[in-house]
């Protein structure tokens, strides 16, 4: 009689710990929370001439994360123009305008 308690205990714990194990993967589905990104220009002139002064970037979350959007120069610096910012889950649209990290050109500082 005894072990079928045992037998039953262990059996309860092993369904227990795949359904916890299932229900994480619904709450929190493995892989990358990031199922779309696009940007519209390739390259922008921010400088006021009405042309190619922004660009959109695009993109959207599969569950909740925290988003970083950098950009990378020729050395390959960073320069975050959103760093490490909760958002839900969903499709988000933002404009670019060229300012990051509140840079200056080296001749200007």
């Amino acid at each position: 009689m005894r072990r079928s308690i045992l037998l039953t205990i262990l059996i309860a714990v092993v369904v227990l710990a795949v359904g916890l194990a299932v229900a994480g993967q619904v709450i929190q589905p493995g892989g990358s929370p990031l199922t779309a990104a696009s940007i519209a220009l390739p390259a922008i002139s921010p400088n006021a001439d009405g042309q190619a002064d922004i660009t959109g970037i695009h993109y959207a979350l599969r569950r909740p994360a925290s988003v970083s959007i950098y950009f990378l120069n020729a050395a390959g610096e960073r320069f975050y123009f959103r760093q490490d910012k909760p958002r839900a889950a969903g499709a988000y649209d933002i404009n670019f305008s060229g300012v990051v990290d509140a840079y200056t050109l080296p001749a200007l500082r």
